[in-house]
């Protein structure tokens, strides 16, 4: 099949897929002040609200509350953790919601990278991947997309 004659009966979804993945793009920026920063779950310590290969959107914030979910990178590790805050006394105290113990380490703000705005299921799974960041970032709008698209049906 020659390309032309791809774009000729598709010419109407390409430019839909495309104003999606503007408009995508545009409100994840005006709603979090930024481009939004996104954390894979790499584990089921966040069951049952967030599952292991969700993606997490991440919201920089200047305070939170108890009972936020975020993102933060305590001293002494590399990779985010996302977890809940149960407590804001002599520091940040947090907890994974399916652990029976608190995090043996309270944080302050500076460690805090954010917290969540919203979450996509199985999107994460392409984060475990570690692909380079604009890339990743286009594949992971570009299946947004579709799967909106995807739901969207013909009258």
């Amino acid at each position: 099949m020659d390309i032309k004659e791809f774009l000729k009966p598709n010419q109407n979804k390409i430019i839909i897929f495309i104003v999606l993945l503007i408009l995508i793009s545009v409100s994840l920026v005006l709603y979090s002040g930024q481009y939004p920063y996104m954390y894979s779950i790499n584990s089921e310590s966040m069951t049952p609200e967030l599952n292991k290969g969700d993606l997490v959107f991440i919201k920089t914030v200047e305070e939170i509350s108890v009972g936020d979910v975020i993102a933060f990178t305590p001293i002494g590790r590399t990779y985010p953790i996302v977890h809940r805050v149960i407590s804001l006394e002599g520091g940040i105290q947090t907890k994974a919601d399916n652990n029976a113990v608190q995090d043996p380490f309270k944080i302050n703000l500076t460690m805090v990278h954010g917290k969540m705005i919203f979450s996509i299921p199985y999107l994460g799974y392409l984060d475990m991947f570690h692909l380079g960041g604009l890339f990743r970032v286009f594949l992971i709008y570009v299946l947004s997309c579709v799967i909106i698209y995807s739901g969207v049906k013909k009258k």
